[in-house]
């Protein structure tokens, strides 16, 4: 994972992965010292005002204080006394006072904006560029799983139904074509193909109207239907067109006979 550096200076972590504040408090140091204003300065001067922002003096602010209590409060309380969860002091050369991540923004804000500002887009950089870990992948694959399968639910029930659709509309035009071969109406097109009679356009039309007239005679309904070649054609009840097209039949035979 890629390192901390604010200013210049690499901000060392222990064990623990808590960050040593004394290398943020140097980089504040460093970029104090280039300050126009501090050059007006004495040594002692610069000196004391470095010492006031030692990370001790930071932990014993009040405020500082009371971020402690709400980390600790977050933690569900198991980090009183000391908090030492939050940040450790290691003595020696190599030692200082580690903060955790959290800590470690509080000191970057309490120095000065510029470090502040320094710190915040370095967590953020790190973030985004932290690599997944064993825990995040198996989130993410636990995740996805849900996502699958209640995906495939939903596809599963839109599948089924546009079957139940297609099912529906399947019976109901088998029960339409029923109705229109051996239901109680039919067009001479449809008898004469059920039939099969080859009868030419003109043949038709005459069957139409005799299909008509017999209906006119005996008070019969002539109903409608539409027809993909013609638009839409008469249709009349099974016994009269049966009777007309039978009755044409018979006298096509006797005259070619």
């Amino acid at each position: 994972m890629k390192k901390l550096v604010i200013h210049g200076v690499s901000i060392r972590q222990n064990t623990d992965g808590l960050y040593l504040s004394n290398d943020l408090h140097k980089a504040s140091c460093a970029l104090d010292a280039k300050r126009p204003e501090v050059s007006s300065q004495t040594s002692d001067e610069t000196s004391k005002k470095a010492n006031a922002k030692r990370p001790q003096y930071f932990l014993r602010n009040d405020r500082t204080q009371r971020f402690l209590g709400v980390l600790d409060g977050i933690s569900g309380g198991n980090e009183k006394a000391g908090f030492p969860a939050f940040y450790q002091t290691a003595p020696g050369v190599a030692g200082g006072t580690f903060m955790c991540k959290e800590l470690l923004i509080q000191y970057a804000s309490w120095l000065s904006p510029e470090i502040d500002l320094a710190v915040t887009r370095a967590f953020i950089e790190k973030m985004e560029q932290a690599p997944l870990t064993p825990n995040d992948i198996l989130k993410l694959q636990v995740e996805f799983n849900e996502i699958t399968e209640k995906e495939v639910k939903r596809l599963g029930s839109v599948v089924e139904d546009i079957s139940v659709r297609m099912d529906s509309q399947e019976n109901a035009q088998n029960t339409l074509n029923q109705q229109f071969l051996l239901g109680e109406y039919m067009t001479v097109k449809a008898h004469c193909a059920m039939s099969s009679i080859s009868v030419t356009k003109v043949a038709a039309a005459m069957l139409g109207k005799r299909c008509v007239r017999e209906c006119a005679l005996q008070g019969l309904v002539v109903r409608k239907q539409h027809d993909h070649e013609y638009g839409t054609i008469n249709k009349y009840p099974t016994h009269i067109v049966k009777s007309v097209v039978g009755g044409w039949l018979a006298s096509t035979a006797r005259d070619v006979g």
